[in-house]
């Protein structure tokens, strides 16, 4: 397989913190986005807590077998929700967590809360991801929900949580020229997915790609961290 991959992460121009991680590892093909709740204490430490405890799982070798890709968030709802207790905010701590990882020809996900993986086809722009939030599962139980309320966009799984959250879990298979962006809202929520698949099938690195979406995002007004991996799939043999 051949492929390229950036990250980067910005702190905006309103947040005083950066409360976003990520982490890039080209040669075990992990890539991982973390964000901080806002709303909730310490999301900076959150995010970390998350990107570190994934860290030592890799480590350790937690994640040699990806059919057991299920048992990390646990393990890393526990690390945040443990480095809550530790800051005197138990239960008061949380971030999203969105995750890939490649096996030779097949990709696999892992992912709570609301950052957002899209893969671009063809130029065509395909949201991977559920927002783990109040409407979401609403829709899911087939139960109303109140439109007109910004509720509807709490989260109802992240890490940091008591019981540890039901993840989504998905493996597909990677075709060539295949382009995929895992962002936090700081990217989704002020780029349109539109301006997002033109930008990407106009960029002939994952670096060049994600300057540009850095400027859409600071244009806009810089209003949260902005935090994202692109990863180009060049070839799958």
């Amino acid at each position: 397989m051949k492929y390229q991959a950036y990250g980067l992460s910005d702190r905006g121009y309103i947040r005083a913190k950066n409360e976003d991680a990520f982490f890039l590892d080209t040669d075990r093909r992990i890539f991982a986005v973390a964000d901080g709740i806002g709303g909730m204490l310490h999301g900076e430490i959150a995010s970390q807590a998350a990107i570190d405890s994934l860290r030592s799982t890799i480590a350790d070798g937690s994640l040699n077998d990806l059919l057991t890709t299920k048992n990390v968030i646990p393990r890393l709802n526990k690390a945040v929700f443990t480095t809550g207790i530790e800051n005197d905010a138990p239960g008061s701590i949380g971030t999203t967590f969105s995750m890939l990882t490649l096996e030779g020809a097949k990709a696999h996900l892992l992912h709570v809360g609301d950052s957002v993986i899209f893969r671009f086809r063809n130029g065509n722009p395909e949201k991977l991801t559920a927002a783990h939030n109040v409407e979401f599962e609403a829709h899911s139980r087939g139960v109303p929900v109140d439109t007109s309320s910004t509720y509807r966009y709490a989260l109802t799984r992240y890490l940091g949580m008591k019981d540890s959250p039901i993840p989504q879990i998905d493996s597909f298979t990677l075709l060539k020229d295949d382009r995929f962006l895992i962002c936090t809202d700081g990217v989704s929520d002020f780029v349109d997915a539109g301006t997002l698949a033109s930008e990407i099938t106009a960029s002939s690195t994952p670096e060049q790609f994600l300057q540009k979406i850095l400027q859409c995002c600071l244009e806009t007004g810089g209003h949260d961290n902005i935090t994202a991996i692109a990863l180009f799939i060049e070839s799958t043999d």
